[in-house]
């Protein structure tokens, strides 16, 4: 059985931190190949470029990497019928959700994550300040306090630490930053995205 990592973010816009994050993943846990999931509307974020637009700086930051790849949503579902839908198209791999500790509390909160179907489906926490301790007690609590039956597991990410704002703020001072890939930037640039003006 093929073992799948999905990766879900804003992407707003994907940048290197990102990238080291999913390759760290798919190293440390032997993933055949890892997706970026671009969340629709992400509820923890106001103000984010539409989503075809990220969507598409997802693909190229993939792009270099053929175990990298990207999702592209057919319809501006809610993020849980996303899931719900990847258990169906990935139903004969083992599907591992990737998950930055920093988004471990907005994955408790999904509305319907006591309705999912975890048989296949493991839940993988990248570190970076938390200890290993903390996030299998949490993780356990949620287990037996829910009902729900799942694989977890965790790993030290090494991936750089990038705060989106910063980024932004640079793209629309006009600096080029060096924390987006240049096809992305590229791609920012000829759409005018994060600019003052910019309401795309």
């Amino acid at each position: 059985m093929k073992r799948i990592g999905i990766y879900i973010s804003a992407f707003d816009p994907i940048h290197t931190g990102h990238l080291e994050f999913a390759e760290n993943a798919l190293t440390t846990h032997k993933l055949d190949k890892l997706y970026f999931l671009v969340e629709p509307t992400p509820r923890y974020r106001q103000g984010v470029k539409a989503l075809d637009h990220r969507v598409n700086m997802a693909i190229l930051g993939a792009a270099n990497n053929p175990k990298l790849g990207t999702i592209v949503p057919q319809t501006k579902t809610n993020l849980d019928e996303y899931i719900r839908l990847l258990q169906t198209r990935f139903n004969d791999h083992r599907v591992a959700l990737i998950i930055p500790e920093s988004a471990l509390k907005r994955f408790f909160h999904l509305p319907n994550l006591l309705s999912y179907n975890f048989t296949n489906m493991d839940i993988v926490v990248g570190l970076k300040s938390q200890s290993p301790d903390e996030v299998n007690l949490r993780l356990r609590l949620l287990s037996e306090t829910s009902g729900l039956k799942f694989k977890y597991s965790w790993f030290k990410s090494k991936a750089s630490l990038i705060n989106s704002s910063e980024i932004k703020k640079k793209l629309k001072q006009g600096i080029k930053p060096d924390e987006i890939p240049k096809a992305v930037y590229e791609y920012i640039v000829k759409q005018k995205l994060y600019v003052a003006t910019s309401n795309t």
